[in-house]
């Protein structure tokens, strides 16, 4: 690097040598290293070529521009000394103090339901501090009953009770999901949507009418075909269907079921169930799980606890 001592200065690249400086401007050693720490530091933190903007030209103080450059570390006091640090008071830095000891706050407590803000998944709770609490839920909790000004967001239960709908003895209209059970064999379970749009199951090689037995949320039909028993267990939004042998079949067993949509459109899909569509094309309004087997004989690492297969069809 060339610097001019009076007139434009440029850095063009590369770090100045502190023995340059102090033979060329006559620099005290301890100057011109620090210019040249201070050229390192500039050039090594970019790792650019710096450029030297040009100083203005010198009004007869016959100042060179080391002297210049010395000039912005001076003090404007001509002392010659430093200040004296601040001391530990001046700089008012706050002290050690015993904070007192914090109260435990009373646990909050649910106040009231907001039952407004109520939805299928979730419910809403006012508490003792002030705060909202939120409950959410992957299954349905709440149904929605009634029309219009009346309509209101109810807790839903499961429990199947007798019913003076047409056609079927029990039913389950607390749930999100409807349902009702009959004696007929085309008519066995009737399944409705949030939406009014439903399915109605028959199964085919029972004979006569069947007689329907409730308890809880489930009903049972014993000894319907090939000498098993159909179960329906009512949950939140749902019907689970139960096909229950007492003995091992001497060879395969079939069981046909005719499925009444109402208008509904049945799509098979390819993990084995089966989706209704209504008017919207990619959104099924209701949907029947692929079916699947277990086998009397408990088995730890099974999710039902027993041994299973899924090699069933529908």
């Amino acid at each position: 690097m060339g610097l001019n001592s009076r007139g434009a200065g440029r850095i063009s690249g590369g770090i100045v040598c502190a023995a340059t400086h102090e033979e060329r401007f006559g620099v005290r050693p301890r100057l011109g290293r620090l210019i040249a720490c201070l050229v390192v530091g500039a050039v090594t933190s970019t790792a650019l070529p710096q450029v030297a903007y040009a100083a203005p030209a010198g009004d007869g103080d016959d100042k060179g521009i080391v002297d210049t450059i010395k000039g912005w570390f001076a003090d404007d006091d001509d002392s010659g000394g430093l200040d004296k640090p601040p001391s530990h008071d001046e700089l008012e830095m706050a002290d050690r103090q015993k904070l007192p000891k914090g109260k435990k706050e009373p646990e909050a407590k649910r106040v009231k339901e907001l039952t407004k803000r109520r939805t299928s998944n979730a419910r809403f709770w006012q508490l003792s501090d002030g705060r909202v609490q939120a409950e959410l839920s992957a299954v349905p909790t709440s149904y929605r009953s009634g029309t219009g000004k009346k309509a209101s967001w109810k807790s839903i239960d499961t429990t199947v009770r007798g019913t003076k709908a047409k056609g079927f003895e029990f039913a389950n209209t607390s749930n999100n999901g409807r349902s009702w059970f009959g004696e007929d064999t085309d008519r066995l379970v009737r399944f409705a949507s949030p939406s009014g749009r439903s399915v109605t199951l028959g199964v085919e090689g029972a004979g006569g009418s069947l007689k329907p037995k409730a308890k809880g949320s489930t009903v049972t039909y014993e000894d319907v075909v090939h000498g098993a028993d159909l179960e329906y267990v009512v949950g939140p939004g749902r019907v689970k269907e139960n096909i229950t042998l007492a003995e091992r079949p001497d060879g395969p067993v079939r069981f046909v079921f005719t499925l009444d949509t109402a208008g509904l459109t049945p799509k098979a899909r390819k993990d084995g169930s089966i989706a209704l569509y209504g008017e919207l094309p990619h959104t099924p309004e209701l949907l029947i799980p692929a079916p699947y087997m277990t086998d009397a004989k408990k088995a730890e690492k099974s999710v039902f606890g027993q041994t299973y297969s899924t090699k069933v069809t529908q």
